[in-house]
């Protein structure tokens, strides 16, 4: 775990421009490292109460501390969708200017394999006339297709469609 200039997190009270000191009826804020080494910051808990004293806030970073030595994603990664996702493989791929992101007749960027895992995402829809045209939403939260038998449902519906090896490794890659 990536530690900071205060060891894996902290706990304060904001300071403005002039004050030597927070007053004392201002909240205090927590900040911790996660198990990648990035810092989050919490102003209040997840039922939107303010953290009104030191002490609870420094429960409150042994709670996240602990989530994140597990290796528990913070609240603001389980609100993270699939177009999210998708978004950070198509940036990867234009930052790398690889071969595989082709430019498709509608302008969109697209990998190959990448449209039936949008299908399967819920960021698009499969019409009868072979179309993907998009549903509108973001997809599934990333914390329903992280599951551990999401990708082997994707393999075991691609092989009972009649696709190939080559394609559903095309979608595993990415």
């Amino acid at each position: 775990m990536k530690r900071g200039r205060y060891g894996n997190g902290s706990v304060y009270q904001p300071k403005h421009a002039g004050e030597s000191e927070a007053p004392p009826d201002r909240n205090w804020y927590v900040t911790w490292y996660d198990k990648d080494g990035v810092k989050h910051r919490a102003t209040k808990r997840e039922d939107d109460s303010p953290f009104a004293t030191e002490r609870e806030a420094r429960e409150y970073l042994k709670l996240k501390l602990a989530d994140s030595i597990r290796g528990v994603a913070s609240v603001s990664d389980k609100s993270l969708r699939y177009a999210d996702l998708r978004e950070l493989v198509l940036k990867h791929h234009r930052k790398h200017s690889t071969k595989s992101l082709k430019t498709l007749s509608n302008g969109e960027e697209s990998i190959k394999g990448l449209t039936e895992l949008d299908v399967y995402g819920g960021f698009r829809d499969k019409n009868e006339d072979g179309t993907y045209p998009l549903t509108g939403t973001s997809g599934r939260k990333v914390s329903t297709i992280t599951d551990d038998d999401w990708f082997e449902n994707f393999v075991v519906r691609r092989y009972k469609d009649g696709v190939g090896n080559k394609v559903i490794e095309a979608s595993a890659k990415i």
